[in-house]
């Protein structure tokens, strides 16, 4: 277990790396205001976003000008290619960032958080590479927020099913009764129908299922979990995600998934196009207010 310190003006924290017999071990941040982001009567938006990268100079700069165009709580990142674990404060943004331990420029996840969220921010998890949790207060429940990067289809299935085990190992060591969101780059394409589908799909996939995708139903089924980017009716260019330099080809490989107690909680779920993030996926946000619906 390795321990990195980080000093900030809002926080002095210890950031733990996760190992395989700890993936529980959360670190419990304590900062000088504290809020509630989940009420009854509060709207939220949580997004996903594959960056490609943020080491790049200058990308930093361009995708927090670019975000404030939108009305935004909390936006995980893919991609973000960061070789470090910590927080860091941008003015009033929070960057939240877990990356390789061997300095190598590739893959990261993380989270930017709103001013408002990071009051409410109660624990980071930096769980690898490819997967961070965060966990945030509110008045009925906490929300645990799991960001993720799966390998893409240059990685081979032994890859993809080392991800969706420690995946699967990290929802379900996530608290039982909190609100849980799973969401970032799957690099899976699910179906247009959810004929024998409807507990895992709404009637408003894309695309024509690959093998990935049978791995992500699979695990939203394992889990309990329902794709909201299906629930709600869109033009297709409100449900793709990413598309290829051409332009020719478009997918949903970005999602958005929610335990299924708390799907009434969504209200909308929508690709963004037209964000100048110098990525080829685009912004997909959630508009959450939070309904209690008994198990």
């Amino acid at each position: 277990m390795s321990y990195r310190y980080y000093q900030f003006t809002f926080a002095v924290i210890f950031v733990k790396r996760a190992t395989d017999d700890h993936l529980s071990d959360m670190t419990t941040l304590q900062s000088e205001k504290t809020s509630f982001i989940l009420t009854l009567k509060t709207y939220l938006s949580l997004g996903t976003l594959n960056l490609r990268t943020l080491a790049k100079p200058g990308k930093r700069e361009l995708v927090l000008n670019e975000m404030n165009r939108y009305r935004w709580d909390i936006v995980g990142l893919s991609e973000t290619h960061l070789p470090s674990t910590g927080i860091e404060r941008i003015n009033e943004i929070t960057l939240i960032t877990s990356g390789r331990s061997d300095g190598v420029h590739c893959q990261g996840v993380g989270f930017l958080l709103s001013k408002r969220a990071k009051q409410s921010l109660f624990a980071v998890h930096p769980v690898s590479e490819r997967i961070i949790t965060i966990r945030l207060k509110g008045t009925i429940a906490y929300m645990t927020i799991i960001q993720v990067y799966a390998p893409d289809l240059s990685r081979n299935d032994q890859e993809a099913e080392e991800f969706y085990s420690q995946l699967q190992h990290t929802v379900d060591t996530a608290p039982k009764k909190d609100v849980l969101f799973v969401i970032g780059d799957f690099n899976a394409i699910i179906r247009y129908s959810n004929d024998g589908f409807e507990d895992v799909m709404g009637k408003f996939g894309h695309g024509r299922q690959n093998h990935r995708g049978e791995m992500l139903i699979d695990f939203c089924r394992d889990s309990e979990l329902f794709i909201m980017n299906t629930m709600f009716r869109h033009r297709e260019r409100r449900k793709v995600t990413w598309r290829s330099p051409d332009g020719r080809t478009a997918n949903m490989i970005d999602y958005i998934l929610v335990g299924k107690r708390w799907k009434s909680s969504v209200l909308n779920t929508v690709s963004i196009a037209g964000g100048d993030f110098d990525s080829d996926h685009v912004l997909v946000m959630s508009e959450l207010c939070l309904r209690i619906r008994k198990p």
